[in-house]
């Protein structure tokens, strides 16, 4: 609200320029001091988000003595549920208007002293970030040209979250970097990783 009225008294000063301050004040609901603290640059219309209570928790006490041996019983109880127990316990003093504390309360409880839960790192990649290849020795199919054993493998690239692969015949034990950069241009696209899987003999 004060941030609007602000804007509004230096549309009615600034903007339109037809009322001097008080009258400028006045039209955008604020007194004068209000607005003379505005022009000068005294005023602020930001505020810090407050980092104490301003009044007094209701649970301190009920909470630990009666609600977190529940919750290491079992985690999973819900805060109505265990409005529910508190005021069976101590009839009149809880009502439905303290829920949002007591769900405060059962949040912070949980990530403090609950039970450790699972940490996952997610692994994220952008279309075209990574390229993956491998190559398979194929001397098991014991394959032969005029006679002779025909040893060779075959070369996989693919680019991660991409359709598009390629699949090459090589005659040598290890693919060379510019093997690969003629992969990699193939796809119109320089990767930012390569990962090399081992082959399979």
């Amino acid at each position: 609200m004060v941030h609007f009225r602000y804007i509004k008294f230096n549309r009615e000063r600034y903007v339109w320029k037809t009322h001097n301050q008080a009258v400028a004040a006045a039209q955008s609901g604020m007194s004068e001091r209000t607005a003379r603290r505005i022009e000068s640059g005294q005023h602020s219309t930001t505020h810090l988000p407050r980092v104490y209570r301003i009044r007094k928790d209701p649970f301190n006490g009920p909470f630990e003595e009666h609600l977190v041996p529940l919750l290491k019983a079992d985690p999973e109880l819900q805060p109505i549920t265990l409005l529910d127990q508190l005021d069976t316990l101590m009839p009149g003093k809880f009502g439905h208007n303290h829920l949002r504390t007591l769900q405060r309360r059962v949040k912070k409880w949980l990530a403090t002293e609950g039970p450790e839960q699972e940490v996952i790192f997610r692994q994220k990649y952008m279309p075209g970030f990574m390229g993956i290849s491998d190559y398979t020795w194929m001397n098991k199919l014991e394959i032969s040209i005029a006679g002779q054993a025909f040893s060779h493998k075959l070369f996989h690239y693919k680019l991660v979250l991409v359709a598009g692969r390629m699949l090459n015949l090589s005659l040598v034990v290890k693919v060379s970097n510019h093997s690969l950069q003629v992969y990699k241009m193939h796809f119109g696209a320089v990767v930012v990783y390569h990962r090399h899987i081992e082959p399979i003999a």
